[in-house]
């Protein structure tokens, strides 16, 4: 073989490993794993150090996981403001609100409550996309959601007080049943609203945080929550004591059993 199909092979073989390598130095999107269950966190971080001012300017961060539903949880660890578009289901964060901050650490999440929505492995893609006034990149990673292993329960036999072995309800004394029926466990809420204004999300009774903004000069607002069950006792607290920038109204729904589910929606001015 002549010399030079040697150098054109080396050529072929080693540019594309070059460019990978390139490319890694340059990604600012980097996710913490390509698998997560069910109940846990999947982290991502963007690399707020590869946008140079004299780069892009003033920039917009979006962020949009795909498909929408059923729909993960995303948090981030800073302290900044996550608008959510009620569109399309897409976040973003301005270069204003990121002063000081070398990066963006973010987690998503499925609550373990709508896992009935898994019973097969979803894949999910994650968007990030820099939009800046002289420059935009754009990019992706991609896991899966799986569903959470299900526990065998063991059946447990005992013995009663006369020698007997089961789970036999009878009316006789000794200790109370402990397997007893003390009524309903439901504590999910069928409606959740604050009259006047919408949440950044879509009520679901599963879902447990919204976030809902509002006008400076409100200090209180009137919140509905119906429970599923009419035996469910629904207790709020905090809509009347609204403060500047950032307040919380919590909502507690205490099943008939005792069982207690609570809301928590976060009031932005």
């Amino acid at each position: 073989m002549s010399r030079k199909y040697i150098i054109a092979a080396i050529l072929i073989l080693v540019i594309p490993v070059i460019a990978v390598i390139a490319f890694a130095e340059n990604s600012f999107l980097t996710a913490g794993g390509d698998s997560v269950q069910v109940g846990e966190k999947l982290s991502f971080r963007i690399d707020l150090e590869k946008f140079a001012t004299e780069e892009f300017g003033t920039y917009k961060i979006t962020i949009q996981v795909n498909p929408s539903e059923p729909r993960l949880d995303l948090d981030v660890k800073e302290n900044v403001d996550i608008n959510m578009n009620k569109v399309n289901g897409s976040y973003s964060v301005v270069s204003a609100d990121l002063k000081d901050l070398k990066a963006l650490n973010f987690t998503l999440k499925c609550d373990p409550e709508t896992d009935q929505e898994f019973e097969e492995p979803i894949e999910y893609t994650v968007s990030a996309k820099v939009m800046g006034e002289f420059d935009t990149l754009e990019e992706e990673f991609s896991f899966t959601v799986e569903p959470m292993e299900e526990e065998e329960e063991e059946e447990e036999e005992y013995e009663d007080e006369e020698g007997d072995f089961g789970g036999g309800g009878g009316s006789g004394g000794g200790e109370p049943d402990e397997d007893a029926y003390r009524g309903s466990d439901d504590n999910y809420l069928q409606q959740l609203s604050i009259s006047g204004y919408e949440f950044t999300q879509k009520f679901h009774k599963t879902r447990n945080v919204y976030f809902v903004d509002i006008e400076d000069s409100v200090t209180g607002v009137d919140v509905t929550a119906i429970p599923c069950d009419r035996g469910a006792r629904v207790d709020v607290a905090g809509n009347n004591n609204i403060k500047m920038n950032f307040s919380k109204i919590v909502i507690d729904v205490t099943a008939a059993n005792g069982d207690v589910r609570t809301y928590t929606i976060y009031v932005r001015h």
